[in-house]
């Protein structure tokens, strides 16, 4: 794995890490590229520079890719999750939200739960996952603890962070919904 991706909360679906770990990993390199040849963090600037970047680290991983793709939802019309992965055979939906703020004020939870939200809103068939997501960044050393302390939320499946120093941090904390919890397609 790369020394600039870290698993601080692992997933307990050992078929959606094998899936996972390769993207990641690819993920990680990109952003540590953009670190490097441009001293910037390329999750800070919004959420579609975040999902570009894991884009990115997904066709590098040789799955296929979209940001922003269509889905039904379940009133008939289309929407569009910010992010769609096919990895062996399987799709998964990402809802993605950024989080900037101080984590012992506001709750990176609320974020999660508004990308449930959305991923509520469309119809999934059996081979595909919905994942609701929170990237964060501009992150303060004096809030270290509190990120870690949200890593430990039931209602979190996943944590990893990125970059080799603390100034270059981000994290994801994800979400795997239970296809149940989601509308299926008939």
């Amino acid at each position: 794995m790369s020394d600039t991706l870290h698993v601080l909360k692992a997933l307990n679906d050992q078929i959606v890490w094998n899936d996972w770990k390769p993207w990641l990993t690819s993920t990680a390199v990109w952003y540590d590229r953009f670190v490097k040849d441009y001293d910037a963090l390329p999750f800070h600037e919004n959420e579609q520079a975040a999902v570009s970047v894991m884009v990115g680290g997904a066709a590098r991983a040789d799955y296929l890719a979209t940001a922003e793709n269509s889905v039904r939802r379940t009133d008939g019309r289309l929407g569009r999750p910010d992010l769609w992965i096919e990895m062996n055979d399987r799709q998964y939906w990402f809802e993605l939200k950024r989080f900037t703020g101080n984590p012992e004020k506001y709750s990176i939870l609320a974020r999660i739960k508004d990308a449930k939200e959305q991923l509520a809103k469309y119809s999934f068939e059996n081979n595909e996952y919905a994942i609701a997501g929170v990237v964060v960044t501009h992150l303060r050393s004096q809030w270290a603890s509190a990120y870690l302390e949200a890593a430990k939320l039931q209602n979190v499946s996943m944590v990893v962070r990125f970059g080799k120093q603390p100034k270059h941090w981000s994290y994801i904390y994800f979400s795997v919904l239970e296809l149940g919890a989601c509308s299926k397609k008939s």
